[in-house]
Order: C-alpha cells, then sequence, then structure tokens
C-alpha cells in the first residue's frame, strides 16, 4: 500500500459505509464515450491512498458508487463504463477488510448488481426480445470476481400478451459450479430459488 500526505482532490465525492470510511473524489475529461474518469481514493484522515484510472468512459453518464455486493461488510466500488439499450458494462474493483486500496476485480454487463445469499453476487440482466431475465452469480476469490452459474428464467405470456402467464429457470454452468459442491440439480434447486431470481417475477 502506498500513503502519501496530500489531501486528495474533491471534484465530487463519496464515502463508504464501512470499516475502511474510504472517500473517493471523482474527476472527469474528455468527452463523449471517450472519457477518462479519476477516482481519487482518501482515508477518513484525508491522506491519498490510491488513484484509480478507467478510459473509455461514456463519461457524460458514468456515475460511480460504493455497493456492498458480497455481503461481507466492505463495500465495492462500482464504476458503470458504457451504456447500451437495456445494459450497462461495469467495471468492479474490490477491498478487502480494512484495506483502503481497491482491486480491479473484473467486468460485467448487464442491469446491476447487488449481494445475494451465502456470500455470492448476482448480477442481472435480460434476454433477447421478451424472453425473459438472466441473474448471473460470482464469487470473490483473491479479489478477483469469479463466474459460477447463471440462472435464465424463461418468460411465457398469457394469451393477451401483456401479462406473465408462466416461468421456468434453466441453470447453465460458468465454469465455477464445481466450487458450491452442489450436484447440477442442486445448484438448480439453489439458484433459481434465490430471492433475486424470484421476486422480479412474482
Amino acid at each position: 500500500m502506498t500513503t502519501q500526505t496530500t489531501t486528495a482532490p474533491t471534484t465530487s465525492t463519496t464515502s463508504a459505509d464501512d470499516p475502511a470510511t474510504v472517500t473517493l473524489a471523482v474527476r472527469r475529461s474528455g468527452s463523449g464515450t471517450d472519457g477518462v474518469l479519476t477516482i481519487d481514493v482518501a482515508a477518513s484522515d484525508g491522506s491519498w491512498a490510491q488513484t484509480i484510472t478507467e478510459e473509455n468512459v461514456d463519461i457524460d453518464w458514468s456515475k460511480p458508487s460504493l455497493l456492498d455486493t458480497d455481503g461481507d461488510g466492505r463495500e465495492e466500488l462500482l464504476v458503470p463504463l458504457t451504456l447500451g439499450p437495456y445494459w450497462a458494462r461495469t467495471a468492479v474493483y474490490h477491498a478487502t477488510g480494512t484495506n483502503r486500496e481497491f482491486v480491479r476485480a473484473g467486468e460485467f454487463t448487464g442491469l446491476g448488481i447487488e449481494s445475494a445469499d451465502d456470500g455470492y453476487t448476482v448480477t442481472n440482466g435480460k434476454l433477447p426480445g421478451y424472453q425473459g431475465y438472466s441473474y448471473s452469480f460470482w464469487t470473490y476469490d483473491d479479489d478477483q470476481l469469479v463466474p459460477i452459474a447463471t440462472a435464465e428464467v424463461h418468460v411465457t405470456p398469457d394469451a393477451t400478451g401483456t401479462a406473465i402467464a408462466g416461468t421456468d429457470c434453466v441453470l447453465a454452468d460458468d465454469g465455477g459450479l464445481y466450487r458450491t459442491g452442489m450436484t447440477f440439480t442442486e445448484a438448480r434447486e439453489y439458484f433459481c430459488a434465490q430471492p433475486a431470481v424470484t421476486s422480479a417475477h412474482r
């Protein structure tokens, strides 16, 4: 960890509500989708801990935020990069314990991210057309975002086409299902029953 005694610049600031008590100062340069986002991470005493830079950012739209995405009590830094129809590409920075420095854990493409049961992280997205929704489950391993599995909820419309008549949840192994210790059938039952998957379609 490198620490400087210089006070971090303040353009727009966001403070973490967790044991690390870091503050983020966000600076923007460039225009359109070729913008550069610079985030200065400072400790509660104002000492400068880290500077994060993301290039090729949709600078007019991107708004970095802090959110605990794995339920460990420490907030992750989420940096939206680009925006598309019904999706956004977002960089995720992870930190462990009281460490002030964030590590770029990876990216996801979807509509949102949140914590799930048993320390998992879930991102959600929309299937092509009006077919349904997808929910990808991840875990953090050594500050890296590791894919586990994706639950796809396929929607059956009613006769009028204006309401949902039924849904079917299909699970796909994203390469990390072995980490759960479950059989495929057990994993399907577990992930398809997660509140993030079921609550939006009740």
